[in-house]
C-alpha cells in the first residue's frame, strides 16, 4: 500500500513547494508573508466566552478597581479579558473590528498583558451595537495595562464600543472570560 501511495505524496508535495515558493522566494518576503498569516490566524480565532455583568451578594452591580478584578476573576477559576479580547467582543457586536495594520478609521491599541508582551494592534468601533441594559452601559475592566501610560488600564464602554484607557484605579464593573 505504501508503494502505491508514495507516488502521490511526492508529486503532493512537490506540488505544496512549487505552491510555496510562487508565494514567498526569499527570506523576508516568507517573514513578511508569516506575519500576515500570523495575524489573520490570531483574528479568526473563537474570542473567549465572555460571562456577564459580576453582581455582589444583593444583585447589584460588582465594581472594583483594575487590580481587584484581576484577583477577582483568577478566584473563580477564569480570567479578567485582555484589550484584544475585549475588542474582539465588540467585533462580535458589530464593530467593524481589529487589522493589525493602520487603517483609516482605525486607532491604535497599544496594550501591555498580563503575560508581559505588548499587544498592539488597531481598532475600529464603527457600526458596534449597544446591547440592551447594563451590559451597554458600564465600563468592563480588562486585564492589559497601557503600554506607555504609567498607571493606565484598558477597560471596554459597553455604550459606544470604544476601547480605551482609563485609570487603574478607577473603578469598573467586571465581566470574567473563560477560554484561551
Amino acid at each position: 500500500m505504501l508503494n502505491r501511495l508514495l507516488p502521490v505524496l511526492i508529486v503532493n508535495l512537490v506540488a505544496v513547494s512549487g505552491y510555496a515558493a510562487n508565494v514567498c522566494d526569499t527570506l523576508p518576503a516568507c517573514l513578511s508573508l508569516r506575519k500576515q498569516v500570523d495575524a489573520r490566524i490570531q483574528e479568526l480565532q473563537p474570542s473567549p466566552q465572555i460571562g456577564e455583568i459580576e453582581r455582589n451578594t444583593d444583585g447589584s452591580i460588582r465594581y472594583m478597581r483594575q487590580a481587584g478584578a484581576i484577583n477577582f476573576c483568577a478566584s473563580k477559576g477564569q480570567h479578567l479579558p485582555s484589550a484584544r479580547e475585549l475588542a474582539q467582543l465588540a467585533t462580535s457586536m458589530g464593530a467593524v473590528g481589529i487589522s493589525e495594520t493602520a487603517k483609516d478609521g482605525y486607532y491604535q491599541v497599544s496594550a501591555k498583558n498580563a503575560d508581559g508582551k505588548v499587544d498592539s494592534f488597531y481598532f475600529s468601533y464603527a457600526g458596534y451595537n449597544r446591547p440592551a441594559g447594563n451590559l451597554g452601559s458600564n465600563w468592563y475592566w480588562s486585564s492589559s495595562v497601557d503600554a506607555s501610560v504609567s498607571g493606565g488600564g484598558f477597560a471596554l464602554y459597553g455604550d459606544v464600543g470604544v476601547v480605551d484607557v482609563d485609570s487603574r484605579d478607577d473603578i469598573s464593573a467586571v465581566r470574567c472570560a473563560r477560554g484561551q
